[in-house]
């Protein structure tokens, strides 16, 4: 049987981080379109929600990533489980009526 070995949990994106994006953009302004500065207030919204989706696409292809093997382990004992589950039920129909 194929041995499947698990990887160290490693996020490229720590709490620490995400802290730190919050501080940054805990003042984000509301944008007022008709206000003087709506547009540089638009940027900065807009470079805000940039880098948090930046985060959470990371922080998910990483547990993608980290899941795969364990997920793959879990498909290769399903297979062998219903291989034998398969040879038991022959075995136990042949000489067994219900």
């Amino acid at each position: 049987m194929k041995k499947t070995e698990l990887q160290e949990i490693k996020f490229p994106v720590t709490s620490v981080d995400i802290n730190a994006l919050l501080d940054k953009y805990s003042n984000v302004p509301t944008i007022d379109p008709t206000s003087e500065t709506a547009k540089e207030d638009y940027y900065i919204v807009v470079k805000g929600y940039k880098e948090f989706v930046k985060a959470r696409n990371a922080i998910e292809k990483t547990r993608k990533a980290l899941k795969q093997p364990a997920l793959e382990y879990g498909r290769e004992v399903d297979a062998i489980a219903k291989e034998y589950q398969a040879a038991n039920t022959k075995r136990v129909r042949g000489t067994t009526t219900y």
